[in-house]
């Protein structure tokens, strides 16, 4: 465990602990209810899954790229969206190993900008060409796994996604709001 390299200064709020990771940014972490882990991935292409007690790496996954937008977490799988365009699945309860590959990953083929969401067994991203993208969040049975369904929007998603009552919405750099019926 780190040492607080934090110094009282008044009123001011102090870590408990610090990690450090590869890469200069952080995306937003997302964390395991009553497991005690948070996960993040960085700008230099790896993700983490963090034990908050110990504030010990539990493993680490090369993603090739950039991290960007937030994580998302569901059913035991931890969802990485790139830079480049595609979606990674992690089993976030790791591989039993200090480094883990992804269980699969699929492409939305343009850079991912916001954080995934996990809904009704479908992993939802938006990217900066103004798709929506689907996928199965079990995986397809192979490495590469294609997108269930796409749709555009017009304009680059900064947005969501977000899952309610059979729709998907995301917000759009035009100050849209779209809502999509779900399949």
């Amino acid at each position: 465990m780190l040492t607080n390299p934090y110094k009282p200064d008044g009123n001011n709020l102090l870590p408990n602990w610090v990690v450090p990771l590869d890469g200069t940014t952080a995306v937003p972490p997302v964390l395991a209810r009553g497991e005690g882990t948070v996960f993040t991935a960085t700008d230099a292409g790896t993700a983490y899954a963090i034990d908050v007690g110990t504030t010990t790496v539990q493993w680490t996954g090369s993603i090739g790229t950039a991290a960007i937008g937030g994580l998302a977490l569901g059913d035991g799988v931890l969802f990485v969206p790139t830079a480049a365009g595609a979606l990674f699945a992690f089993a976030a309860d790791g591989c039993g190993a200090a480094t883990c590959e992804a269980k699969w990953g699929a492409s939305a083929g343009s850079k991912m900008t916001v954080r995934p969401a996990v809904a009704g067994g479908v992993v939802y991203t938006g990217s900066a060409n103004g798709v929506v993208s689907a996928a199965n969040a079990k995986g397809c049975g192979s490495n590469l796994c294609p997108m269930i369904w796409s749709a555009p929007t017009g304009s680059a998603i900064t947005g969501g996604p977000s899952v309610f009552d059979g729709r998907v919405f995301v917000g759009t750099t035009d100050g849209r709001v779209v809502a999509f019926g779900l399949p």
